[in-house]
């Protein structure tokens, strides 16, 4: 089991204002304000808003030998006990066209029946189009599973993007459809660490995934939040600013 009780020290610093430290076992998790609903789960924690009904954020850890779990999906969607708010339900996506796409896999929690089941509560959940669910995000997902198992462990903080609301809401519940989708990773390499960022549309066309790459430091331009903000502050501006394609099998587009 994740040590996720930790994280209710670590985060105290930022409950109250003051800056982050390094800590070497939550680095996934970026900065939170003392306004943020932060809910902790077996598998991932999660940052829920009422305004959008979905979460800003879900962030986790995901090991080599959790990745290679074989515990079956569960597909109990379901609301979040940990959450009071208001939030969607299954009425909410039926008719819509609109898939119940997972921020947090449930691919990366087949080490675990309760991280299995609670990756289906609403709170993980966001609506996408099939094209992308099925398409770059899911090919994302896989990615990570498999850097994982190449480095040892991958840190993965994700999340809707809301930018021009064209995509409105969807059922009786007013779930905000996001414009993009965005999935911030960095994994230990070579006794340091090495990061990168996709932001991918909501839509229906076909995505390259090397066209949706970006550095940490653009992704946090884009949703004003800062990630991995456990490192040191030399380290991070280093790891943040830069992309070292080798690391992650990727060309350079």
């Amino acid at each position: 089991m994740k040590p996720k009780h930790l994280l209710v020290f670590c985060l105290i610093p930022f409950l109250f204002g003051v800056a982050c430290h390094s800590n070497t076992t939550l680095m996934e998790c970026p900065s939170i304000n003392k306004y943020d609903n932060v809910v902790y789960h077996k598998g991932y924690t999660l940052c829920y808003n009422s305004y959008t009904h979905a979460s800003d954020w879900v962030a986790y850890e995901l090991t080599a030998e959790e990745a290679s779990g074989l515990w079956p999906r569960s597909n109990d969607f379901r609301r979040d006990p940990n959450v009071q708010d208001i939030q969607a339900e299954h009425s909410d996506y039926k008719g819509t066209g609109w898939h119940r796409g997972h921020l947090a896999p449930a691919g990366d929690m087949k080490w675990d029946s309760t991280a299995m089941s609670e990756s289906f509560y609403y709170t993980n959940i966001c609506p996408q189009t099939q094209e992308l669910n099925q398409g770059v995000w899911q090919s994302l997902e896989n990615k990570v599973r498999k850097w994982a198992q190449k480095y040892g462990r991958i840190y993965v903080c994700c999340g809707p993007i809301y930018t021009t609301y064209q995509n409105g809401t969807i059922g009786a519940t007013n779930v905000m459809v996001p414009d993009y989708y965005y999935k911030a990773l960095m994994i230990p390499v070579n006794g340091t660490y090495s990061a990168i960022a996709f932001m991918t549309k909501n839509s229906k066309e076909k995505q390259d995934l090397s066209l949706c790459a970006c550095t940490i430091d653009e992704l946090e331009k884009v949703i004003n939040r800062d990630l991995f903000c456990l490192l040191n502050n030399s380290l991070e501006k280093k790891v943040e600013s830069t992309i070292v394609w080798n690391d992650w099998g990727i060309d350079k587009p």
